[in-house]
């Protein structure tokens, strides 16, 4: 499941300028083989920075991440098109995005979502069985 969607997406970037970022073939309507591939790309680089504290790909996509996505999707649209200018508002919601992603990855900002359980160390080792005892190594 995408993280973002085209109606998402309608939401930052007018009808008539999502056409000329994705309508290669000017039938008017947006070309899912532009879009498509552009969310996936987006999805993994956040599934990228996601792995190590979470589960990824999200069942359940935590809010922010579905903003996340959203932005990304939107420079990376005004990307493809050499000849059109990025807005400075795009721009600054990419860098933003990314500051975000960076703080999730570190754990410094929490999803709210369960952390998948790694696992509890055990060991099959007693007091009585181990190899040298208490007074032992309490010499040193």
């Amino acid at each position: 499941m995408a993280y973002t969607t085209q109606t998402d997406i309608e939401v930052l970037i007018p009808p008539d300028k999502l056409l000329e970022l994705a309508d290669d073939d000017n039938d008017g309507d947006v070309d899912a083989g532009i879009l498509n591939p552009i969310i996936a790309d987006v999805d993994g680089l956040i599934d990228g920075f996601c792995q190590a504290k979470y589960t990824v790909p999200f069942i359940t996509v935590p809010a922010i991440i579905k903003s996340i996505s959203k932005d990304l999707t939107c420079f990376r649209l005004y990307q493809r098109k050499v000849l059109v200018e990025t807005p400075e508002a795009v721009l600054s919601l990419q860098k933003n995005a990314m500051k975000l992603l960076e703080k999730i990855a570190s754990g410094e900002l929490a999803l709210g979502v369960t952390v998948p359980d790694t696992g509890v160390i055990r060991t099959n080792k007693t007091s009585d069985d181990r190899t040298f005892p208490k007074s032992v190594l309490d010499q040193y």
